[in-house]
C-alpha cells in the first residue's frame, strides 16, 4: 500500500487474504481494495470487506461480513453467543465447509463440532481458533489467534491486542509482541518498525500512546525498534530470529545518590523486588518491571525496614522512591505504623487470623 501507484491503472479490483491487512490504499487509487478472511477448512474465502482509504479512522482494515452461503457464530468459551462488541472465538458454517481432516478423525472431532444454534443435527460447524469482535455494522474485526493468549501475573493477555494497538500509532510501520522469559518471570516484548518519513517516534511515545489504550499490566516491558521483522518462507514472523531485548542503562542513573535515610531504605527494598539494581530514585517503578505482586512484595519489605505500612493503591500513584519517600515524610501521622512482631496488638491481629 505504500508503494507509489499511478494514476491511470488497467487494475479495478486487488484482493487480499493470508495475513492480516495492516494499511489502507491511498486516496488517489482508481481501483477497489478488498480485504478477504478465510481458513483452508471453509474453502479459503469465509468473509469479505472493501476498504476504503479513510485516514481519520485509526483502526484497522476489519474482515467484513460473511459470503453468501456462509454462516458464522462469534462465541464465548461455553459456546454462549457473544454480546456486540464483545470479543469471541469465530465459529464458520455453511456450504463451503469442509467434511473434515482425511485420516484424522481425532483432529476433525475436536475442530468440525455441532452447531448448537442450528435446527438439524447433522449441522457442523469449523472452531476457527481467530478471536474476534463483532462491530456495530455486523462486520468483523480479527483480534489475533487463541493460541497467541498468554497468562502473565494472573491476567489473561491477547499478545494480537497488543500488536494491533501498536500499529494504530501513527509513524509505526509494522509490529509484533512476544514474551521473553526473565529471571523466570514472563515479561512483554514489543518489536516495531518505524516509518522512515515520521521522525517523532519511539520507546517513550510509543508506551505513552499503549498507556492511553491499554490496560497497565499490557504495557510491554521492552519497545524494540528493529529495521526490519523477518518473516519464514510461508509469511509467518520468525520467532527465532528476534533479537533478545536488553535492559538499557538508564539515563536517570546519574542520580542514583539517596537523599534521605528512608530513600536508601527505599533503595534497598526496589533492589531485592526488582532484581537488579540498574535504577535511580526518580525512576518509575512499573517502566523498571514492576507489577501489582511486586507492589504486594515491596509493601512487606517497607513495613519490615522501617516498621511503616503503606496502603498498596498509594504505590500506583507514588511510583518513583522519590515520590514514595515524600509521601512517608509527609504523612506520617496519617500512615498506618505496622505493630512490632511481639506487640499486643500484633499478638490480637494472628489470634484473630487463626479464628478466621
Amino acid at each position: 500500500m505504500s508503494l507509489k501507484w499511478p494514476s491511470k491503472s488497467d487494475l479495478r479490483i486487488m484482493l487480499t487474504g493470508g495475513q492480516k491487512l495492516t494499511a489502507r490504499p491511498p486516496r488517489d487509487v482508481s481501483w477497489k481494495l478488498y480485504n478477504q478472511y478465510g481458513p483452508t477448512e471453509t474453502t479459503i474465502t469465509a468473509t469479505s470487506s472493501e476498504v476504503v482509504p479513510d485516514y481519520t479512522d485509526c483502526m484497522l482494515p476489519n474482515i467484513g461480513m460473511p459470503i453468501k452461503n456462509t454462516t458464522f457464530y462469534v462465541l464465548d468459551n461455553e459456546l454462549n453467543k457473544t454480546p456486540m462488541g464483545g470479543v469471541g472465538e469465530l465459529f464458520i458454517g455453511g456450504d463451503g465447509l469442509a467434511i473434515g481432516y482425511l485420516g484424522d478423525e481425532i483432529l476433525t472431532k475436536n475442530s468440525f463440532i455441532q452447531n448448537p444454534y442450528a435446527n438439524k443435527k447433522e449441522e457442523m460447524i469449523y472452531k476457527t481458533g481467530d478471536m474476534v469482535r463483532m462491530l456495530p455494522s455486523g462486520e468483523l474485526y480479527f483480534m489475533g489467534r487463541t493460541d497467541t493468549q498468554v497468562k502473565i501475573r494472573g491476567f489473561r493477555i491477547e499478545l494480537e491486542e497488543i500488536t494491533r494497538s501498536t500499529q494504530e500509532i501513527d509513524g509505526v510501520k509494522n509490529a509484533h509482541t512476544a514474551v521473553h522469559i526473565e529471571n523466570e518471570n514472563k515479561e512483554l516484548v514489543c518489536y516495531y518498525v518505524k516509518d522512515k518519513e515520521v521522525e517523532n517516534i519511539n520507546e517513550a511515545v510509543i508506551k505513552s500512546n499503549l498507556k492511553r489504550k491499554l490496560p497497565n499490566y499490557m504495557i510491554p516491558r521492552y519497545i524494540v525498534e528493529l529495521e526490519e521483522i523477518l518473516v519464514t518462507e510461508n509469511g509467518k514472523i520468525d520467532e527465532k530470529k528476534l533479537p533478545v531485548p536488553v535492559v538499557k542503562t538508564l539515563k536517570s542513573i546519574i542520580s542514583t545518590d539517596s537523599s534521605s535515610e528512608i530513600e536508601e531504605h527505599l533503595l534497598d527494598v526496589w533492589k531485592k523486588v526488582l532484581g537488579h539494581s540498574n535504577f535511580s530514585v526518580t525512576d518509575n517503578f512499573f517502566d523498571l518491571g514492576g507489577h501489582s505482586l511486586k507492589i504486594v512484595e515491596m509493601q512487606s519489605l517497607i513495613v519490615e525496614k522501617i516498621n511503616v505500612e503503606i496502603p498498596l493503591m498509594t504505590f500506583f500513584e507514588y511510583t518513583t522512591i522519590t515520590e514514595i519517600s515524600k509521601y512517608i515524610n509527609g504523612n506520617l501521622d496519617k500512615t498506618e505504623i505496622a505493630p512490632k512482631a511481639n506487640s499486643r496488638a500484633s499478638l490480637r491481629k494472628r489470634t484473630l487470623r487463626k479464628r478466621v
